[in-house]
């Protein structure tokens, strides 16, 4: 696209535009994968939230409509982060950045933060182990540890559980060995 702008420009003698044709590729570059970022985001989550309505219609039972309800939150959250990070990426190759060093850098230090982080690691492995066998959904009365409530929120790091004196407990999900 570029040669075919520069022999435009050349044979209708503007030259002299070059260098704001230079600056307004990268720009529409940009705004456009911003626009078809917010439109892919806008569509996910209109999917996922027909998807969910859909489940939840044919849930029998109100515990698993809160399962469906967390489920789909959780899938709202980790494609919001996927196409957001996708977008970063491709609007800094877009402005002229290399992102192979950053695709490489972001291994190494993943696999650092790995070691460093294995309890945060765990949370999101245990919570998304405990979300699909569905062994806790929010609103059910439940013993963690040594701490009892109402389950009022179930992410993949941890449980949101408020005991009958109106306290609100955060348990990592790493630290769930047995409820009851």
């Amino acid at each position: 696209m570029k040669k075919v702008l520069d022999h435009l420009l050349r044979q209708w003698g503007l030259e002299y535009l070059q260098n704001w044709i230079d600056l307004m590729i990268p720009t529409l570059q940009v705004m456009l994968i911003i626009l078809l970022s917010i439109a892919f985001k806008a569509l996910a989550n209109k999917v996922t939230r027909a998807l969910e309505a859909h489940l939840r219609q044919r849930s029998q039972s109100i515990e698993e409509k809160k399962r469906v309800q967390t489920l789909a939150r959780v899938s709202r959250y980790i494609v919001s982060v996927i196409i957001w990070v996708v977008a970063i990426m491709l609007t800094l190759a877009a402005l002229g950045f290399s992102i192979a060093p950053i695709l490489a850098t972001a291994g190494v230090a993943g696999i650092a933060v790995g070691f460093g982080a294995q309890s945060l690691v765990k949370d999101y492995f245990t919570g998304f182990v405990m979300l699909i066998e569905n062994q806790i959904r929010q609103g059910d009365i439940v013993e963690v540890g040594s701490k009892s409530g109402t389950v009022e929120e179930v992410t993949l790091r941890y449980v949101r559980l408020r005991d009958y004196e109106g306290a609100v407990h955060y348990i990592p999900n790493s630290y769930i060995n047995l409820v009851t």
